[in-house]
């Protein structure tokens, strides 16, 4: 079971995606606060309870980047979601620099929440693929000067 964390001061948002995931199999919102003091009251008390925070930027009190720089400070490393209407590139550029894992628009599809949520959990880094870009970059750049020379593509 996946336990999320909703941060959103919209009462309506957060009893929505409750209702959305109330019969999910493998998503459950377990905790709600509708500010960044109550996220944090919340995730001082219960961090080892929550798998993924969703959660706003503009809230009262304290907005979302407060909660962001306050879990950096503490060490807590829950993945976050961050869901919000504001989307101007130097506040996306800052609230990047926390990490979160992924930035979802406001309004949002439930299905797109759900994937992203299923995504955060079972994101593991892939080491052992990796891309050998010189060798592409180099066999694009010889075909190309074949090309130039006038030998057929298939004479390499």
């Amino acid at each position: 079971m996946i336990k999320v964390l909703a941060v959103d001061d919209n009462e309506n948002l957060i009893n929505m995606i409750k209702e959305y995931f109330s019969e999910h199999q493998m998503i459950r919102i377990v905790k709600e606060a509708h500010d960044g003091l109550e996220a944090m009251e919340i995730l001082s008390k219960d961090k080892n309870n929550i798998d993924v925070i969703l959660l706003d930027l503009i809230m009262p009190n304290k907005d979302g980047i407060y909660v962001l720089e306050k879990m950096q400070e503490q060490g807590i490393t829950i993945p976050v979601i961050v869901g919000t209407s504001f989307n101007a590139d130097e506040t996306i550029a800052r609230v990047s620099r926390y990490g979160p894992k992924y930035f979802i628009l406001k309004p949002f599809d439930m299905l797109d929440l759900e994937n992203k949520i299923m995504d955060v959990v079972n994101y593991k880094p892939d080491t052992n693929t990796k891309v050998n870009v010189f060798h592409i970059n180099l066999e694009i750049s010889v075909t190309k000067l074949l090309h130039g020379l006038g030998v057929p593509s298939h004479i390499k």
